[in-house]
């Protein structure tokens, strides 16, 4: 971190083990640009080689002017952290092989499922490597309105005796697969199982306590509401509680009794409109007795 300074330095990043023996890291960068419009002190990332060294020190050029005023120094540490996955009823599958020495996997699940992952559990030869294609059963409307069913490609993978056999999906949320293997001149491959996941997802709230809270969704046309936390992320600690969900209950709308309604009864509706052709022709004929005595006059 370092004070705006409208000054151009050279400067070089050395490395050590023991503060005694020093070994050149990056030489002659420049440092430049140190001017925040919104702060009075800007933030400098030096990126160097990958190393190990104990002791860094950064020795700045201060020959033509006068030295920067530098108020601290680090570095940053970056880690990744595999997603945690929750799985979702198993699906039914069925196989079918081909003389096209593919082998068809058609994958079930018993109604549209949120679905991060697959894993299959497959039992082949001691050795094997097999392409695999994983497609959605879709359809679409023609030009003349004639519905035309396709595969819609979802992911490539490889099923190996070597790794976990699974696909990554981009949170896909489908009814129905088909995986296709590629067997070439090899004999086709046991599927023992095939498990679908969904990624764990989580969401942050300020709660009271002994109070009773209630989460609603599943309106895909709901528009996500917008709350001053999402200000304050950096005021949120890095360890909160997790709390679970009870049961989930289905929200049905109230259906509406036929003939609650005088207006819901077929019958009504009839007898009412031969009501109102019966009138409109009744007056239709008196209107042209009137007519025609006024004319006789």
């Amino acid at each position: 971190m370092i004070k705006n300074a409208d000054v151009v330095k050279i400067a070089s990043l050395y490395g050590s083990y023991d503060q005694k023996d020093i070994y050149i890291l990056k030489q002659n960068f420049k440092l430049y640009n140190i001017n925040n419009q919104k702060e009075t002190s800007e933030l400098k990332i030096l990126d160097f080689p990958l190393s190990d060294y104990l002791y860094y020190t950064i020795k700045i050029d201060d020959s033509l002017s006068a030295p920067l005023n530098i108020l601290k120094a680090g570095y940053y540490d970056t880690f990744r952290e595999n997603g945690k996955y929750t799985p979702v009823p198993s699906p039914e599958f069925t196989k079918k092989d081909s003389t096209e020495k593919k082998t068809y996997i058609k994958i079930v699940f018993d109604k549209e499922t949120l679905l991060d992952k697959l894993e299959f559990s497959v039992k082949g030869g001691p050795y094997f490597l097999r392409k695999a294609t994983l497609y959605e059963p879709k359809e679409r409307k023609t030009i003349i309105l004639k519905t035309e069913y396709y595969l819609k490609e979802i992911s490539k993978t490889i099923l190996s005796s070597v790794n976990e056999n699974s696909i990554v999906l981009p949170s896909l949320k489908t009814k129905e697969l088909l995986l296709v293997i590629e067997n070439k001149d090899n004999p086709a491959l046991t599927i023992d199982s095939i498990t679908g996941f969904h990624l764990n997802r989580y969401m942050i709230a300020w709660l009271e306590k002994d109070k009773q809270y209630n989460l609603k969704f599943g309106n895909e046309n709901s528009i996500a509401p917008k709350y001053d936390l999402n200000y304050f992320k950096d005021s949120i600690p890095s360890s909160i509680p997790e709390l679970k969900y009870g049961a989930i209950v289905s929200l049905k709308k109230e259906e509406i009794k036929v003939g609650a309604r005088v207006f819901t009864n077929q019958n009504i509706i009839w007898i009412a409109i031969g009501a109102v052709v019966l009138l409109l022709g009744t007056m239709s004929v008196k209107m042209v007795k009137e007519t025609v005595g006024k004319k006789n006059q």
